[in-house]
């Protein structure tokens, strides 16, 4: 799953405003063989879910800057089953 979220945080700043990002296959960040499991640290589903946490709980409480992260650039976050789609912002 690392090579899921490496790729969403080196490629989501070539994305167009406008373009969708889209990850699959997260049914892994529940599987075992893959090194998944039910709410297990460092999987895909909990980056994203640390990354809704974090804009809309911890930033308010610690300062944070809209422009130390690729957060505030998200129009919005769609989830399906197996899989997740982010809408950057347009300019």
């Amino acid at each position: 799953m690392n090579q899921q979220i490496v790729s969403f945080q080196e490629l989501w700043s070539a994305l167009k405003p406008g373009g969708v990002y889209v990850i699959e296959d997260l049914q892994t960040s529940y599987w075992a063989n893959y090194g998944g499991g039910f709410r297990k640290a460092g999987t895909t589903v909990e980056y994203i879910k640390q990354q809704i946490d974090t804009f809309y709980s911890e930033i308010p409480r610690s300062g944070f800057k809209p422009e130390d992260s690729f957060l505030w650039e998200i129009h919005s976050t769609h989830c399906w089953h197996e899989l997740c789609a982010f809408v950057k912002k347009w300019k």
